[in-house]
């Protein structure tokens, strides 16, 4: 049996926080199970060959995919822990650790220490039998999701029989950041192999050492529930980026390009006002009509846009709004769909870094031999209507009325 365990990101240490900043997820999900047999001994070390984890459905009917399983950020220490005490010193390390078939398994040397003699001698006399991993999800699959059947069927062409009716979720890519030895209820298909006798802490360029290519450069931006704007609130993408700081953009945005966090212009697709934080109708409206090609669709990868289509199919909800499905449609189709003026200005009004430097214009304002510069911004065909406003605006000015 497998025991699931999910601790928040401030609960965590601060190199484990940033960890989980980088790959966008708010929690750390450990996963605790044991060995379903006594040890074998041999003389002359103080090690323990086990299965950390294996690829068994556990009984949150979930399965961890060891070919997912990404070492490089685990490798740099292989310090091995006790319950999970990231404050405390290790109680031994790994002498090597690789993935099979059947799961994740480390050769783990017991320190000469109190604590790391403690747990080698439970372990020894085969009274503790129980490991545990600690790690970020990365990618996933659902049970509803597309391509869960493919997955399944792939699978089980490699020899791993899944339970497509009973498993609701196969992490297909994680990163493992520790392992310990921990005292909870057994799991059978988590095996120490052998244990012998003694006689004796993610920046970009770790993100490219993790291997996670989807991961790179790019990322999908999670959903999150701030509360929503009524259904008829204004929606101004331009102005919400003028008013975020990056940090802000992480919570408004469904993309970013994490190659360049700190450029406004990485983030795509704003729909959530940047003070409040709160979705807006309109915002996720035409985002998710850019998302889908309106006026030449968002430049995002193609292995995102699903990502981003299930975040703003959660707004869709919020809202009790039917989306769109998850498909190629023609202009005619989106304009249908989506209402014409949403489409003509999704390039501009829902990615600001297209959006054009302000224009100016110089009006001759009655009776007057001066000009008057107005701005303004040719974003749609109203264009000339936003020219006919503003200079109405400068007329009244300049005779004091506003």
């Amino acid at each position: 049996m497998v025991v699931t365990e999910v601790v928040e990101k401030d609960k965590l240490p601060a190199d484990i926080q940033y960890l989980l900043e980088q790959n966008k997820q708010e929690c750390l999900i450990r996963k605790h199970m044991a060995i379903d047999k006594a040890s074998e001994l041999k003389e002359g070390e103080r090690a323990e060959i086990t299965y950390v984890s294996t690829v068994d459905m556990d009984r949150d009917d979930e399965v961890m995919l060891p070919s997912g399983c990404i070492l490089t950020e685990f490798r740099k220490a292989m310090q091995v822990l006790w319950g999970h005490d990231y404050w405390s010193p290790p109680i031994g390390s790994d002498q090597w650790i690789k993935t099979d078939k059947r799961g994740v398994i480390a050769k783990t040397i017991y320190a000469e220490t109190s604590r790391g003699e403690e747990v080698w001698q439970l372990v020894k006399a085969g009274h503790l039998k129980t490991s545990s991993v600690g790690f970020i999800p990365i990618k996933w699959v659902n049970k509803n999701d597309e391509g869960w059947g493919k997955l399944i069927d792939k699978l089980a062409r490699e020899g791993i029989k899944i339970d497509p009716e009973k498993c609701k979720r196969i992490y297909t890519k994680w990163l493992l950041l520790e392992h310990s030895k921990v005292s909870v209820p057994a799991n059978i298909n988590a095996l120490t192999i052998d244990v012998s006798k003694g006689l004796f802490k993610l920046s970009d360029d770790m993100l490219k050492d993790f291997g996670i290519m989807s991961f790179e450069t790019k990322g999908v931006i999670p959903f999150k529930d701030y509360g929503k704007q009524t259904e008829d609130t204004a929606w101004d993408a331009a102005a919400q980026v003028r008013e975020a700081d990056t940090a802000t953009l992480r919570k408004i945005c469904s993309w970013f390009d994490s190659a360049n966090p700190d450029v406004k212009a990485a983030y795509k697709l704003p729909h959530h006002n940047a003070a409040s934080l709160k979705c807006n109708w309109r915002g996720t409206a035409a985002a998710m009509a850019a998302l889908l090609g309106a006026r030449g669709g968002v430049d995002i990868p193609d292995g995102d846009r699903k990502g981003v289509y299930n975040h703003l199919v959660k707004h869709y909800k919020q809202f009790d709004k039917e989306p769109p499905d998850f498909k190629e449609y023609n202009d005619l189709e989106l304009k249908g769909f989506f209402g014409h003026d949403i489409f003509e200005e999704a390039e501009f009004l829902w990615f600001p870094e297209k959006r054009p430097e302000p224009k100016q214009v110089m009006v001759v304002l009655p009776g007057e031999k001066k000009k008057e510069p107005v701005k303004f911004m040719q974003v749609t065909k109203t264009a000339e209507d936003t020219i006919r406003e503003e200079t109405v605006k400068a007329v009244n000015r300049a005779a004091g009325k506003v």
